[in-house]
């Protein structure tokens, strides 16, 4: 095999199940929420937050696959949108309505786009709403922002359907100035590893060597034991996005240089890189 094609490997490595606790819990929970609100036909808001690179997108995309599943009988279907930078309205209702992949999702007022989504999602047999850059909703100010975030609380209720919202720390901090909003919220929370404990080290070797079942070379034993534990660390601030794309860049270096495995030097190589593109 080319180096061209053992490089094109190692995107194989962010495929990988993540088998820590926090991930596999908040998985559990949050399944258990959409099931609960589901059963009640009410609507719910939970907001899943954690810093960039922190595996929350992974843990609502698994959440939309056990939903896909569970309900598959009934031909159900998750709608994922991703709130703008910039949002507004009209483009907020436009992103909920291309979720569904409906064809008029640009035709019409804004007004016009909300009153028609709870009828679109009915007929599409949407189960549940997922929104990442949740703490976009409220980078407006004044009443472009009130009126976001009163439209979206009128939507939520019409739908009466599960939503979960992806967002930083500062979507916590928000949430207090729109009780309409969250006055049903649940809280759950994707942290950094750390070496901190003997559990949180024991729990990072887990991963490191999931990692490495998927990985076009192996590790060094040097990798899964101090120092190397100590770099990955300080590289990637503890974030398994960052993890991932570390030791992405590792392979390809391994690779490069036609190691047989992916040793203490490619993973010191990959840090380099890694602060160069932050």
């Amino acid at each position: 095999m080319s180096p061209t094609d053992l490089i094109k490997q190692a995107s194989a490595i962010g495929l990988a199940h993540i088998p820590y606790e926090a991930f596999v819990n908040t998985q559990k929970a949050l399944s258990l929420f959409v099931d609960a609100a589901l059963f009640k036909r009410k609507d719910a808001v939970a907001i899943l937050l954690g810093e960039s690179g922190t595996a929350k997108t992974n843990v609502s995309l698994a959440v939309k696959k056990l939903v896909e599943e569970n309900y598959a009988h009934e031909e159900a279907r998750v709608a994922c949108l991703t709130v703008p930078a910039d949002v507004s309205h009209k483009v907020l209702m436009a992103r909920f309505l291309r979720a569904v992949d409906d064809p008029w999702a640009e035709k019409g007022t804004g007004p016009d786009r909300e009153a028609r989504i709870p009828a679109v999602y009915r007929n599409k047999r949407v189960k549940l709403v997922v929104m990442d850059e949740g703490q976009r909703l409220f980078t407006r100010t004044g009443r472009d922002r009130a009126k976001v975030a009163d439209s979206l609380t009128s939507l939520i209720q019409d739908l009466g359907l599960p939503v979960i919202m992806v967002g930083t720390d500062e979507l916590e901090e928000l949430r207090n100035a729109h009780e309409p909003l969250f006055r049903r919220s649940l809280i759950y929370r994707m942290s950094n590893f750390t070496l901190s404990t003997t559990k949180s080290t024991e729990e990072f070797k887990e991963v490191l060597k999931a990692l490495n079942q998927v990985s076009a070379r192996p590790f060094s034993n040097q990798i899964i034991e101090p120092p190397g534990l100590q770099l990955v660390i300080k590289a990637t601030g503890g974030r398994i996005g960052r993890i991932i794309q570390l030791f992405e860049l590792a392979l390809q270096n391994a690779c490069l240089e036609d190691a047989p495995m992916v040793n203490y030097a490619c993973v010191e190589n990959a840090a380099r890189e890694l602060r160069q593109i932050r």
